[in-house]
């Protein structure tokens, strides 16, 4: 039996825990922000009682930029999150190397999918691209988080700074609807009560060249949403990439299919470059040669879960398991671990950190300011052992994360 529920937390096989969700109401964090019962730490199952046979699965939805406030609690053995932090011994989050992964709305075998169904309907090649690219604008964007964060602010910087480099937009959302800039087009979105044409994700986003895939978490480890998804694919656009490491995107993503805002020096060597894409179709148009043929774009080392799971699970044919058809993940591919597990014999687990694995495992320290808590973890205890081999990390610092200098490159 997997539950989340503390009535059977002592007799069920697995437990199902949102731990973003756990570690904000736990303790002090939850005595400081909330004030509802409902959010008491007696509503969780008591780790100090979970029978060594029992899987705790830890589900973290978000990217690891948030809930990071947790971790000094968790450390330290603090009050109500005493225990917690080696309390879990599965994982389910956007992470590669999760047990069983976590897709943020969107994945590739989506954008596969999609695509299967688009050429065998239409038989769209890349020359039936370019008539859908009607906007004056060449790129679109949409953005209402501009502030909340110290990453969306972040982000806004490097749109003003393309901005002014000259790269022509049309943008959606709060962040948009009074910009400065006459190279910023504002169509209002769907929560904008204003008169007017609406912005509309299956027709606006296809009549430009390029979508500004931008996320509101920087170098977070596995981390890539909808943006790129369904936002870009799935619209017929080339998304501009900005957020996720590199080579988390390289892994997972269709073959030459999008720009990484990093690989440029700075704002202007990217627009110059959009811009000679503008003027020559036929270098355009390479970002779209893998949709002629999908079944070798998916090279064997693409390492999306999704790809690996269906393999494993849905009889191993990607294409005969369409977008709306695709249960599996996340919650039939908890049961499907658990029974692989039980096959196993049970083996017992143990994530010896989870808030380590969480919020310090990323490429460098630009996620979640990692350096500042460093002073909560020994330096001679191995934390992942052997969790971590699938991923690269920093040598360098990009030019990008130079707020100081953005808006003058």
């Amino acid at each position: 039996m997997l539950t989340n529920n503390k009535l059977h937390s002592k007799t069920a096989n697995a437990a199902f825990i949102n731990t973003g969700s756990l570690f904000m109401h736990l303790g002090h964090l939850g005595r400081k922000q909330f004030s509802s019962q409902e959010y008491s730490f007696k509503t969780y199952p008591y780790h100090y009682e979970r029978p060594r046979s029992q899987y705790w699965f830890g589900w973290f939805q978000e990217s690891a930029s948030k809930g990071v406030e947790a971790l000094p609690y968790l450390r330290s053995n603090v009050g109500e999150y005493a225990g917690f932090d080696s309390a879990f011994n599965l994982t389910m989050d956007v992470r590669r190397d999760s047990d069983v992964y976590f897709a943020h709305n969107g994945n590739v075998h989506q954008v596969y999918t999609n695509q299967l169904e688009i050429m065998n309907r239409y038989g769209v090649e890349n020359e039936e691209i370019l008539p859908h690219k009607t906007a004056s604008q060449l790129a679109a964007a949409i953005i209402s988080n501009c502030d909340k964060t110290p990453h969306a602010k972040w982000r806004m910087q490097v749109v003003d700074a393309l901005v002014e480099a000259g790269l022509t937009l049309t943008g959606t959302g709060r962040c948009f609807k009074d910009h400065p800039s006459p190279n910023v087009v504002y169509i209002a979105d769907r929560f904008d009560t204003s008169t007017g044409e609406k912005f509309n994700m299956a027709t606006s986003v296809k009549k430009h060249k390029f979508y500004l895939s931008f996320e509101n978490a920087l170098h977070c480890r596995d981390y890539v949403s909808e943006k790129l998804w369904r936002n870009a694919y799935m619209n017929l656009a080339v998304p501009i990439v900005y957020g996720p490491w590199k080579d988390d995107i390289v892994k997972r993503a269709p073959p030459h299919s999008f720009i990484f805002l990093e690989d440029f020096n700075s704002a202007k060597d990217l627009v110059d470059y959009l811009n000679y894409l503008n003027s020559n179709d036929t270098a355009y148009e390479e970002y779209f040669a893998w949709r002629k043929d999908i079944r070798a774009a998916l090279n064997p080392e693409n390492d999306d879960p999704n790809l690996r799971y269906i393999t494993e699970y849905e009889n191993g044919d990607l294409f005969k398991v369409k977008e709306g058809e695709f249960k599996g993940m996340p919650m039939c591919g908890v049961c499907k671990h658990l029974r692989k597990l039980e096959a196993q014999g049970n083996p017992e687990k143990i994530i010896t950190s989870y808030s380590y694995r969480t919020w310090m495992d990323n490429p460098d320290h630009y996620c979640t300011n990692s350096d500042r808590w460093e002073t909560y973890y020994d330096k001679d205890v191995e934390y992942l052992p052997g969790r971590s081999s699938i991923y690269t990390y920093a040598d360098e610092k990009s030019p990008w994360l130079d707020l100081a200098s953005i808006s003058k490159k």
